[in-house]
């Protein structure tokens, strides 16, 4: 079951109980691109595992963006971006993960995981 937290209130799997319509859609749909990603990840297609991943956390930090703004979130793809839009403290572990999901070395994916 995939949980999300904003700020510092649960939201369940589907989006249950969320205060704003537009954030619960942004859960779904990163909630949807996480279940592609579990699988591809069954099915061994390890390059959409991981861009699937990418999708998951994008929209749930346009979640985050949309609960605490009430404004639709920008048409973008940077998770950095995001997060700081978001204004959403990522932990260590994340500020060395998130800049590989977002450019990884050499521009490709598929190359990056080999």
């Amino acid at each position: 079951m995939l949980f999300l937290t904003l700020y510092g209130t649960m939201y369940l799997k589907g989006g249950k109980s969320c205060m704003c319509p537009e954030a619960g859609e942004w859960l779904k749909e990163a909630e949807y691109d996480l279940e592609t990603a579990e699988a591809m990840h069954k099915a061994g297609r390890y390059g959409y595992t991981v861009f699937m991943c990418h999708l998951a956390i994008e929209k749930g930090l346009k979640a985050v963006l949309a609960e605490r703004t009430g404004t639709i979130p920008p048409k973008i793809h940077n998770l950095i971006r995001l997060a700081k839009l978001a204004q959403v403290n990522l932990g260590d572990d994340k500020k060395e993960f998130i800049p590989i999901l977002n450019t990884p070395p050499g521009g490709n994916l598929a190359r990056a995981l080999k």
